[in-house]
């Protein structure tokens, strides 16, 4: 929990975190960085590993924006992006233009 005694509170998601397929055994270890007071926020980095142990992939990008798989030293594969937002958002409550079809009639 960050700016518990005054400013804008919100949660900052921070430490590492294991996904593990339970019938294959492979996995997959992300560690959320923790954000500096003026660097980049939201960021993730994560290695997929095979089920002998291997490290096989390396993943890296923000958990609010997009996720992109490590090919080489120049190359990128884009795993998931976010969809932009309506223009009307506010109005909205911040919600996606997925969310907002759930609130109509």
């Amino acid at each position: 929990m960050r700016n518990l005694m005054m400013g804008t509170k919100y949660l900052e998601h921070a430490g590492k975190m294991t996904i593990q397929n339970v019938t294959t055994k492979a996995r997959c270890l992300l560690e959320f960085k923790e954000s500096g007071y003026w660097g980049p926020a939201n960021q993730v980095i994560g290695t997929v590993f095979s089920p002998e142990g291997q490290a096989v992939s390396q993943l890296e990008g923000k958990w609010d924006e997009a996720m992109t798989q490590k090919l080489d030293s120049q190359h990128l594969r884009v795993l998931w992006r976010i969809t932009p937002f309506p223009r009307n958002v506010s109005e909205y409550y911040g919600f996606t233009a997925f969310g907002i079809t759930l609130n109509e009639i």
